[in-house]
This record gives C-alpha cells, structure tokens and sequence, in this order.
C-alpha cells in the first residue's frame, strides 16, 4: 500500500501530514499487527513540486536495503519505504505516527515501551526513540521523529550505546614540598 503525497509549494518551517484512511490501518493492524499511520514532513527551506511517497509491508520492500534483523539485535515487525523527489537539505525533520497491535507486541514478547523506528541511512540503521502516543484495547500508537526519508523499520528497541574511549587516569605523583619553612 502506497500513500502519495503531492506538495506544489512549500515555505521554509511549514510542514505537510499525510494519513492512510482508517480502513486501510485497520486493514493492516488485522493482516500485519502494525500500521503505518501518519507522516508530517517539515521543511527546512522554501521547496516546490516536491513528491513524497510512502508504502507501507510486513516485509522488507527494498531489495538494495538489508534486513534489520543482519544489522541490528532487532527482529522487524514491519517496513516502511519513502521515497521523495525532495533533497536532504529541504527537509528539516519528519514524524511518523504508527501503530502496533497488543496481539503482535506479545507474539513478540515486547512490552509497549520496548518499540523502536529504525532508519535505513548511510548504509545501516539508525535506531531512533518511539514515544507512546496512545493506548487502547488492541493497540499501542507510537511517534518518532527522524531527520530525513528513506526505508524504515519498526521493530523492538535495542538501546544500542555508542562508546567512547575513557581518557587515561593521571597518575603522575606530584613531588612533596621539602622546603624548610
């Protein structure tokens, strides 16, 4: 399922959303255990005939992008890809809304905070924080913002941390004072 998003004309710090229908996230929390719901795309400069096209599966739907699964602890729920005629530099930010079922989150055995978007850049994913929105009976809807487009995953939250070197302790010994006063 693809959304298109068709933006004439853009101003420097406006924003465009655009939402799947009801019925088609319905749909696919029933077939898949989660959705794509939202994607509000902030510009970053004036911008115009700009494309945006997102599609929503189960599966990975980029040949050219590897599993979440080979380059992360991560098992995928569910893929997204966007593609936009916009460049890099034109967009300052983008949010998605998404929704992932309770039934899914246990087949996974996943609670409702241990969920993460993972974007595909530079050639490997980014794990990008994903805030509860809401919860109901049959699902948990989550936002993230993330810094551009490209192919997404949702999947469980890995909270991978970046080291860094610790500095050398200093272990000089500083000479007593042997002056007599």
């Amino acid at each position: 399922q693809t959304l298109s998003t068709q933006v004439d004309s853009a101003a420097a710090g406006s924003s465009v959303s655009s939402s799947f229908d009801s019925e088609t996230t319905e749909q696919n929390l029933q077939e898949t255990g989660a959705s794509l719901n939202r994607i509000t795309t902030s510009f970053s400069e004036d911008t115009q005939n700009v494309q945006i096209d997102a599609s929503y599966s189960q599966t990975n739907p980029s040949e050219e992008t590897p599993e979440l699964s080979e380059q992360t602890e991560a098992e995928a729920i569910s893929y997204a890809n966007v593609d936009t005629t916009a460049s890099d530099e034109a967009i300052e930010r983008v949010e998605f809304e998404f929704s992932v079922s309770r039934e899914r989150l246990a087949q996974n055995d996943l609670s409702p905070d241990e969920v993460a978007l993972y974007r595909f850049n530079d050639g490997e994913y980014e794990e990008y924080d994903a805030a509860i929105g809401s919860e109901g009976d049959d699902r948990v809807t989550y936002t993230a913002e993330v810094p551009g487009l490209s192919v997404f995953a949702i999947g469980e939250e890995t909270d991978q941390v970046t080291t860094t070197a610790t500095p050398e302790p200093d272990t000089d010994t500083p000479e007593p004072d042997t002056d007599t006063p």
